[in-house]
């Protein structure tokens, strides 16, 4: 499992995005994802979705 970026938790499947003006790319869970998308309730222009990234799971 990953960590979040934003909260620090450990989960089996995070979101890749970018969300400001340095494009670089941070890995996020779905409990912080709200915040990025759409900050204090407007859409930010910066916000780009990168793909799902999900943990292997144990065999």
């Amino acid at each position: 499992m990953k960590a979040c970026f934003s909260c620090g938790l450990h989960k089996p499947t995070l979101y890749r995005i970018r969300y400001d003006a340095t494009k670089r790319w941070s890995f996020i869970c779905d409990g912080c994802w709200p915040k990025f998308r759409r900050p204090h309730g407007n859409e930010n222009p910066h916000y780009v979705y990168g793909g799902t990234w999900k943990g292997s799971s144990p065999e």
